[in-house]
């Protein structure tokens, strides 16, 4: 595509998706997602986002319900093509936490935060530094997911909730700075240990065990994780058991209060 016509469709598309018809916004934003995903190079995708991210970050808020899933997909279709540059994370990661990181919800769609939150994996993974040897890209953003997941980690949505735990666990294994506030997520994700679905019962006795190797001036807090885990050891669900087995022995060997906490951590490995 030449430049030409891609500042011709982007001044097209700016002005529609600004339209005060839904069935416009819609289409025009249907119309640059296809335009992302078939003809746009990754040399064109940053000039693009300049240009029209303001106008697309909008919907994310649109009462309507579509508006919003086109808007998301849009973004992440656009990522996939961007450089990974941490300059685009403040503004898309500030975006997604007035949505889903507020004391209320805001966005009140299922399907819309569990989606949110799948974007916030691709970000994740795009943007892995567990080293640190790119500066840590994450870094800058992890107040605002932390932020987030503090909230939706009892988010009522059964997949929500799984979702999130699972994110904890990719993010403590792709940033170096998770132990800055490892433990405010201690207390939301041991809410998910007596979700009635037993996947999200492993997920969330896999993201603490994350959270404990990272939790490094309070012992009193991994304690709490251990015994917060402990009554799962006699959950009807095999699988359960099984987790809380693997989570133990993750612990054994690589927990930094493990000796002082050999006793407590001993019986969730017995019982693998």
């Amino acid at each position: 595509m030449t430049e030409s016509d891609l500042k011709s469709l982007v001044e097209s598309f700016c002005t529609n998706v600004q339209s005060q018809e839904r069935m416009v916004r819609q289409r025009a934003l249907k119309d640059m997602l296809e335009l992302v995903h078939k003809d746009l190079s990754p040399e064109q995708a940053p000039s693009l986002f300049d240009e029209t991210y303001l106008h697309i970050l909008r919907c994310y808020a649109d009462r309507f319900e579509m508006v919003r899933n086109l808007a998301i997909t849009l973004v992440s279709e656009l990522l996939q093509k961007l450089p990974p540059n941490d300059f685009y994370l403040s503004y898309i990661i500030p975006v997604v936490t007035r949505r889903l990181g507020q004391p209320e919800t805001i966005e009140d769609s299922e399907e819309i935060r569990l989606q949110l939150l799948e974007q916030l994996e691709e970000i994740v993974r795009k943007y892995a530094d567990p080293e640190g040897t790119r500066g840590d890209p994450l870094l800058k953003s992890y107040d605002n997911l932390v932020d987030i997941l503090a909230k939706t980690l009892r988010d009522p949505f059964p997949a929500a909730q799984k979702q999130s735990c699972e994110l904890v666990q990719l993010l403590a294994q792709s940033t170096p700075s998770m132990h800055y506030r490892a433990e405010a997520l201690v207390g939301p994700a041991s809410t998910a240990l007596k979700h009635r679905h037993s996947a999200n019962r492993i997920a969330a006795i896999d993201a603490l065990g994350q959270l404990a190797l990272h939790i490094h001036s309070n012992s009193d807090c991994a304690m709490r994780i251990i015994v917060d885990m402990s009554p799962l050891l006699m959950d009807s669900v095999p699988f359960v058991r099984r987790a809380c087995g693997r989570v133990g022995c993750m612990m054994l060997v690589k927990l930094r209060d493990r000796y002082s906490l050999f006793s407590r951590i001993l019986p969730l490995v017995l019982n693998w």
